[in-house]
């Protein structure tokens, strides 16, 4: 049995997570014309104590011990490459090697845990993965509530929507027992058993938890219901948000923003320039270039968003940022600066209350009128994951996989908004999610896909109108494989990048130019929904005019570089 020895130091790893891509302020992307660093940023997803547990690492029998952990979305508030786990100790010990560990991750829709270990797990959110392998690992001394870190062989790509479900075997014993933290108050959110082959197990609370993420969207919510129109309404208001280092606890390149609706969305749009900087603040004074402790990165010069109708509350909007990358240093605290010049709608942001965190004024003012306790619910994305869109999709709402079980010439075409996508970026692969239970080995012949950039917000009947330009991005047979369960992402690698602008909205065409056979796979669909108008169609990629337009897409899922 291959056994890895893991030594993994709290402290190295920390900052490894976090990205030795921290430096200071900057745009433009890696030196030398490389690519650019990965971000990082750590989520702690249960707090909470008053319940411990030995049976993760001790140092004897049961040697086989299984126990399953929920974190709910919400707990998590963040998404992307999940590349190490930390443990809470609730006892100070010199340090111990425990051997044959195996880790497993998943999403799910179960909240809580039910007492089968089975029907928590691929019950139509994708397949439960091994992200460490019967490892040896080697834990530090710690001291009564230090954390220690685990890292994975594979990282785990989270999606933010859906639950996340840890999986944690032990076949081994350790050489000193080493106990951790659970949150007493948590009920049901974690499963065990001493028996690996038992298909039912005792349900206890929640563990305490840091998930440490290598790229991804990292939110920065108090859990406030509040209601603020700045920056999105008719007035044209200059405004500085403070986040503190210790609210993000990560660092690296910030690719992009998102701001969080707390009301229903009406149809906008808004121009604005933006910039980001370090301050030493932990409150917002009234002179803006005073709150800052470095030069500021303009990322965005009088760019226009454009806000859909329809957003509910809790969605979010992307912010275009084409014009820098903010390289944050994950040590001094972020101030995030907009100066909206043109309005067109009242739009709600979502705010909590938090004294010192904006300050505002005119557009264009060198001094604040007031500062306040508005604190804004933002993502902050950084670089190193993929661009996710999920809908509301529900398990039998679907249709087949772009040119599979047409049997003929034809595809599908998809919109997608800029403030659904939210980053500039090289598109390296484009993927829909199984709504299937199940794939089978299938050879699309003469697969193509198409990416172009639209001014449109809706597809149009004459296809020609639909792509500012256009680009082949695949033109080859396309093999879907077999072995993938629902909710699985089927991506097709372009052989050509597509270079996104991130400000336009992206039309993306999907299908066969010639007759393919084989079993049909179906995608996650969005129900019909408002939200998403004349969203989607079919036909030829040279046809004159599109049909079955609806009110629909697909999930998405785009791998993209910088």
């Amino acid at each position: 049995m291959n056994k890895k020895n893991l030594l993994i130091l709290f402290t190295i790893l920390s900052a490894l997570a976090l990205g030795a891509c921290g430096g200071s302020s900057g745009g433009g992307g890696g030196g030398g014309g490389g690519p650019l660093a990965t971000g990082g940023f750590i989520k702690t997803a249960i707090m909470g104590t008053g319940t411990a547990y030995g049976g993760h690492f001790p140092d004897a029998a049961p040697v086989d011990f299984h126990v399953m952990h929920l974190y709910d979305a919400s707990q998590i508030s963040g998404s992307g490459f999940i590349n190490a786990i930390s443990f809470k100790s609730n006892q100070a010990s010199t340090g111990s090697t425990c051997n044959d560990i195996t880790i497993k991750m998943g999403h799910t829709s179960q909240t809580p845990l039910v007492n089968t270990f089975i029907t928590n797990i691929e019950q139509g959110k994708g397949k439960l993965e091994t992200v460490l392998t019967n490892a040896q690992v080697i834990i530090p001394a710690v001291a009564l509530d230090d954390y220690f870190t685990i890292q994975l062989d594979t990282p785990f790509n989270y999606n933010g929507v859906d639950n996340l479900v840890v999986d944690f075997i032990r076949t081994g014993v350790c050489s000193q027992t080493i106990g951790i933290q659970a949150d007493s108050g948590l009920a049901a959110h974690s499963l065990w058993s001493i028996n690996l082959l038992s298909g039912t197990g005792s349900l206890d609370a929640g563990l305490n938890m840091k998930l440490h993420f290598a790229g991804g969207d990292n939110e920065q919510t108090m859990g406030g219901t509040g209601s603020n129109l700045s920056p999105f309404g008719f007035s044209m208001p200059r405004m500085q948000s403070l986040y503190l280092a210790s609210e993000i606890n990560g660092s690296g390149p910030i690719t992009g923003i998102a701001y969080q609706m707390n009301t229903t969305s009406a149809a906008g749009a808004y121009t604005f320039s933006l910039k980001m900087g370090h301050s030493t603040l932990s409150t917002l004074g009234l002179t803006f270039a005073d709150n800052y402790s470095d030069t500021p990165v303009t990322v965005a010069t009088n760019v226009t968003v454009n806000i859909p109708v329809g957003i509910p509350a809790g969605g979010w909007v992307w912010i275009p940022i084409p014009d820098g990358i903010f390289t944050y240093n994950g040590t001094d605290n972020l101030i995030v600066d907009i100066d909206k010049t043109v309005g067109t709608a009242n739009n709600n942001a979502r705010v909590a209350t938090v004294t010192g965190r904006r300050a505002e004024g005119s557009s264009g003012a060198l001094v604040a009128a007031n500062v306040d306790s508005a604190y804004y619910h933002l993502k902050f994305r950084f670089n190193g994951s993929t661009i996710g869109v999920i809908t509301d999709a529900v398990s039998g709402t679907s249709n087949a996989f772009p040119g599979n079980g047409i049997g003929g010439i034809g595809g599908r075409m998809n919109l997608y908004r800029a403030s659904e996508l939210g980053t500039a970026a090289k598109i390296t692969s484009v993927a829909c999610r199984l709504e299937a239970a199940t794939s089978t080995a299938t050879t699309l012949n003469n697969y193509k896909v198409i990416m172009g950039h639209t001014l449109l917000e809706s597809i149009d009947a004459i296809a020609a109108n639909n792509f500012i330009s256009q680009q082949v991005v695949y033109d080859m047979p396309f093999n879907i494989p077999a072995g993938l369960v629902q909710g699985d992402w089927i991506t097709v690698p372009l052989t050509t990048p597509f270079n996104y602008n991130g400000t336009d909205n992206l039309v993306i065409w999907m299908g066969t130019t010639a007759a393919s056979g084989g079993i049909t796979h179906r995608c996650e669909l969005s129900s019909t929904d408002a939200r998403f108008p004349n969203h989607s169609g079919t036909g030829p990629p040279d046809s004159i005019n599109i049909t079955g337009i609806g009110n629909e897409k697909f999930d998405l899922r785009l791998e993209i570089t910088k």
